[in-house]
């Protein structure tokens, strides 16, 4: 609300909650099986220092017409200091299940889905995308992935970066009775839990860093497992897994019309951390645009909508520097070590016969060899011994 005023602020407050309201119609209304319950979402803190923050937030929450109220405690273990918010009738629900149940009634009502099709090429004047092997022109496009996979000329990796969280499900004992959580604290988590057959997970996220710079992912895992055996002593791991999320920088999606030089390119992106209300609302506002030329939260998302200068150049240079550094890095890390002496589960770069080359050996000692070499911006992956996989060190990329 500081950076773009009341109205705006209201625009992307009546988005997010008129997204939960479409999302509850469509799974009352077509039965959807996606674990849907209508849930309090809190926000609080452990921090003397943010306190100030949570009662500007409420202040600001209730100016909006939010379902904001003020609470002084929690059903988690601990313990909020003063004040904490707590947002009525939120949405939680299980989003693969969901959108698999989306994509089955978009079928059964006569849409087709083509799976298994690349987009390699858009011409945007023309209005063709070009697949691996067809041309499909069309009357309007929306470039929905996660990352656009057309930005000629519109600098998107100068105006969002990618961050990655981290998430593992825990079983104790106790229960969650309801309720989603997150504190607003240096070190950020949220907590929210899902009824299994047997038992009920809780999920906990948190340690989130930009994606290529930070420390060994399992010493995060390590960091909420810690965590979470502080609250539940009772508790183990029953899983693990991580999520790559683009964040931009006024932190607002950009939804809408990818650029004013074409008619009828659209762009959803950078919902940061909230993709299943914004992505919703990025439906809305797209589909209105398309239908009638007009949506009344199109302001707020507007990918052309004015960026402070210094805030456009501080994120551009900060990644520069940062993938510099990680460029020049990348090609002068190097493991001499033999190859014999790669554990089972482990890769790495080596130093094979004068050549650089990523090595994984799995766990039936079968051995894999890769070249290192990104082919798109030539820096050299790094081994991810959290998930097993190779990454490349560019804020940008990831695979």
């Amino acid at each position: 609300m500081n950076l773009y005023g009341q109205e705006l602020a209201k625009q992307y407050a009546n988005a997010n909650q008129q997204a939960i309201r479409f999302i509850t119609e469509i799974v009352e209304k077509y039965h959807l099986e996606c674990e849907f319950t209508k849930e309090p979402a809190y926000v609080y803190t452990q921090d003397e220092e943010s306190v100030a923050s949570i009662n500007k937030e409420l202040l600001a929450a209730l100016s909006l017409g939010l379902p904001a109220e003020a609470v002084e405690s929690i059903e988690l273990p601990i313990n909020i200091k003063k004040t904490g918010i707590r947002f009525e009738n939120q949405a939680q629900f299980h989003p693969r299940k969901y959108v698999l149940a989306l994509a089955k009634l978009f079928t059964d009502l006569g849409g087709v889905l083509y799976e298994k099709t690349k987009a390699v090429k858009l011409d945007p004047k023309n209005k063709i995308v070009q697949t691996d092997n067809h041309a499909i022109t069309a009357k309007h496009i929306v470039v929905a992935t996660h990352y656009p996979c057309f930005t000629e000329g519109h600098m998107f990796f100068a105006r969002m970066s990618p961050y990655t969280s981290y998430i593992t499900g825990v079983r104790r004992n106790s229960i969650l009775n309801s309720g989603m959580y997150i504190n607003i604290d240096s070190h950020i988590h949220s907590f929210r839990y899902t009824n299994t057959k047997n038992y009920q997970l809780l999920l906990l996220g948190g340690e989130s860093h930009k994606t290529g710079h930070g420390q060994d992912e399992t010493l995060r895992y390590k960091a909420l497992h810690d965590y979470a055996d502080e609250l539940y002593p009772d508790m183990s791991v029953a899983y693990n897994w991580s999520a790559q999320d683009y964040i931009t920088i006024d932190y607002i999606p950009y939804i809408g019309l990818l650029s004013e030089d074409y008619e009828d390119i659209y762009v959803g992106t950078g919902y940061g951390k909230w993709g299943m209300t914004n992505g919703t609302a990025a439906a809305l506002v797209i589909r209105d645009l398309i239908k009638q030329g007009s949506n009344p939260w199109q302001d707020v998302y507007s990918p052309s909508r004015h960026m402070t200068v210094d805030g456009f150049k501080k994120n551009l240079v900060a990644d520069s520097i940062m993938n510099a550094g990680n460029f020049i890095s990348s090609h002068y890390k190097v493991n001499h070590k033999d190859i014999a002496h790669l554990e089972q589960g482990q890769g790495d770069i080596l130093k094979l016969d004068h050549r650089k080359v990523a090595v994984y050996r799995d766990h039936h000692n079968k051995y894999y060899f890769l070249d290192p070499t990104c082919p798109h911006l030539k820096c050299v992956v790094t081994f991810n011994d959290a998930e097993k996989n190779m990454g490349l060190p560019l804020s940008w990329i990831k695979v």
